[in-house]
């Protein structure tokens, strides 16, 4: 588990505890403090969420390349339901242009000697 996933999911506890501490006190709780706490507890639960299932599941990956000499190229892998997609860009001084791309059946990333998929 990456650090921003188990740091999101200790501040979701924490709201979640200082809420059922404010529940469980004696006398009126501000019912506007609770539901700020409820809400920064769902909205913490929720970024965790994202960020694991992002790391478990990529959707893309970009490759961004600066020649010595001419344009910045890039290659973005998209993952969609159907497989994956390879997009070749060149960068045009503003924007990235797409300049070609075609369906790819597979993707494994190699660094270092060592494969990640």
């Amino acid at each position: 588990m990456t650090n921003s996933v188990a740091l999101l999911e200790r501040r979701a506890r924490e709201a979640e505890s200082l809420a059922n501490a404010y529940r469980d006190a004696a006398g009126p709780v501000p019912l506007v403090r609770l539901e700020v706490l409820d809400a920064r507890m769902w909205a913490y639960r929720q970024a965790a969420r994202v960020v694991r299932e992002s790391l478990e599941n990529p959707r893309g990956l970009t490759l961004t390349m600066r020649q010595s000499r001419g344009s910045g190229r890039r290659l973005d892998l998209d993952r969609g339901r159907g497989g994956w997609t390879l997009v070749e860009k060149e960068w045009t001084g503003c924007a990235w242009r797409p300049t070609g791309s075609e369906n790819v059946h597979d993707v494994a990333l190699e660094l270092g000697g060592s494969e990640h998929v």
